[in-house]
């Protein structure tokens, strides 16, 4: 009899641990389509503080992007992307996901309609030697672009610039240093001038923000309107 009572007992336990799981998981997926706020002109660095707070995210943006933008807009029973995508739809900002509930807000950059422009050709951080670290690298949200020297746009000037930079892990450029130059000093100039202005989201290792070596190649070239 006290061998029934014990198995009935862990039967119960078993059944309550059980029902408690779906519970949570059940929770956890409404929650995640519960976004509701009615917003009208008021800031976008507000509005996107209430979906972080429902939507428990983190939302990170540069103060910069987004101070004097005001929203007006409804918002009911959505996903925090979803929420997060409607906000900024009217300005010149995107976004990018990282793991389920970490969203990276940057200035969406459109090429230049004019004869000239500087693109940036490549962007690799330099790899750990020690193999059990990974290595998240660094998100560049400056929000700027590089500026074709005006003297070098006259002479029609090209060439490719190697950049080497070192971020802290607060996120700022330490060190730019020409990696490999382009042959022409007022392009080597402007890429490493433009380079120590740089801000990022800090690299990560093990979760942790950590300092790391950054290469950025910049190929200045002439583009004509087609």
């Amino acid at each position: 009899m006290n061998r029934f009572i014990t198995g009935l007992v862990k039967t119960l336990i078993l059944l309550v641990v059980v029902s408690g799981v779906s519970v949570d998981t059940y929770t956890q997926e409404i929650k995640d389509n519960n976004i509701n706020l009615v917003s009208k002109n008021e800031s976008l660095r507000s509005v996107l503080d209430k979906i972080r707070k429902q939507g428990n995210a983190n939302i990170v943006f540069n103060d910069i992007l987004i101070d004097g933008l005001k929203v007006t807009c409804r918002i009911e029973n959505s996903t925090i992307e979803n929420s997060i995508k409607k906000v900024l739809n009217d300005f010149n900002i995107d976004y990018r996901k990282f793991g389920t509930s970490e969203y990276v807000l940057f200035k969406e950059i459109k090429p230049a309609e004019n004869l000239y422009s500087a693109k940036i050709f490549e962007q690799q951080p330099v790899i750990s030697t020690d193999t059990n670290v990974v290595i998240l690298r660094p998100i560049n949200i400056s929000g700027s672009v590089p500026i074709y020297p005006p003297e070098a746009e006259k002479e029609k000037i090209e060439g490719r610039v190697v950049v080497r930079l070192f971020i802290s892990q607060e996120g700022n450029v330490e060190k730019s240093l020409v990696d490999s130059s382009s042959g022409f000093n007022i392009l080597d100039s402007a890429a490493v001038d433009y380079s120590s202005g740089l801000k990022f989201i800090p690299a990560k290792a093990n979760n942790k923000p950590v300092p790391i070596w950054l290469t950025i190649s910049y190929l200045y070239k002439i583009v004509e309107k087609n």
